[in-house]
């Protein structure tokens, strides 16, 4: 699904098919290369405008390359992705901008972390990301959200789609009696989108918070809190919230519970 003004929404259907393959350099430096296979097809809905032409049905082919350099806690990685649409014609309303060289598209990325041990079962973790894509439209643009290509807690669901900018992420992550996992954190991002937002970059701040602990039949439960605290675009300026809970079965070789 995707949330765009009610007179742009449409239904995604997508499937995506994704190998990788990665190459370690010694102790601190790997490559990872990744091809990708993804079908998209798209449905009108109701409140669609009746003037607004449904993208075709495409098949996306792409292929990234990413490396990263581990050492002392600090984390460097950086990546660049050039795919090409199976097909590539004028979508949207009347008079939206349109570019038949658009058909391939390139996404690029880097990130810096850092993380700071405070003892043995603290830690705080200190992120910077930075993306820029070329060509991109709404369906393959970088998308803000806890489990999107753009991690900013509180925006999952919020439609917020981008083609550059830059996110801050600090996190704190501690133990309490060594049973429950405790992950805070607060993320600050500006992204630009000149087709949704305009000239100009626009300000996001969300936060949130994580628990993560041994459930009955050898369970893995993990319960996150994410608020979006606020955003620079009228009329969306925070307050959104979102609750999602992970369970992964372990099976009793994983289990966290000592065994008797």
């Amino acid at each position: 699904m995707d949330d765009s003004p009610s007179r742009e929404n449409v239904d995604v259907y997508r499937e995506q098919v994704q190998v990788s393959f990665a190459l370690p350099m010694g102790h601190y430096l790997k490559w990872t290369l990744q091809g990708r296979v993804t079908y998209m097809d798209f449905a009108r809905r109701n409140e669609t405008d009746d003037t607004f032409v449904i993208p075709v049905t495409t098949v996306d082919t792409g292929l990234l390359l990413r490396g990263e350099f581990n050492r002392k806690g600090y984390a460097l990685g950086a990546w660049g992705e050039n795919a090409r649409r199976s097909a590539w014609e004028s979508w949207g309303l009347p008079g939206n901008p349109f570019s038949p060289g658009d058909r391939d598209y390139t996404r690029l990325g880097v990130d810096v972390r850092k993380a700071l041990y405070l003892g043995e079962f603290r830690k705080v973790n200190l992120r910077l990301s930075g993306f820029e894509g070329r060509s991109l439209d709404r369906f393959s643009r970088f998308e803000l959200g806890d489990f999107r290509s753009a991690r900013v807690r509180g925006f999952n669901g919020s439609g917020f789609h981008f083609d550059r900018g830059v996110i801050a992420d600090t996190s704190y992550a501690f133990t309490v009696r060594k049973a429950v996992r405790v992950d805070t954190g607060l993320q600050a991002g500006w992204i630009q989108s000149a087709d949704d937002f305009g000239p100009g970059y626009v300000r996001v701040v969300g936060a949130g918070i994580a628990l993560e602990f041994s459930g009955p039949w050898s369970t893995l439960m993990n319960v996150r809190y994410g608020r979006a605290v606020e955003s620079s675009l009228p009329g969306r300026s925070g307050g959104g919230s979102d609750v999602r809970l992970v369970l992964f079965k372990t099976f009793d070789r994983w289990s966290r519970k000592p065994k008797p």
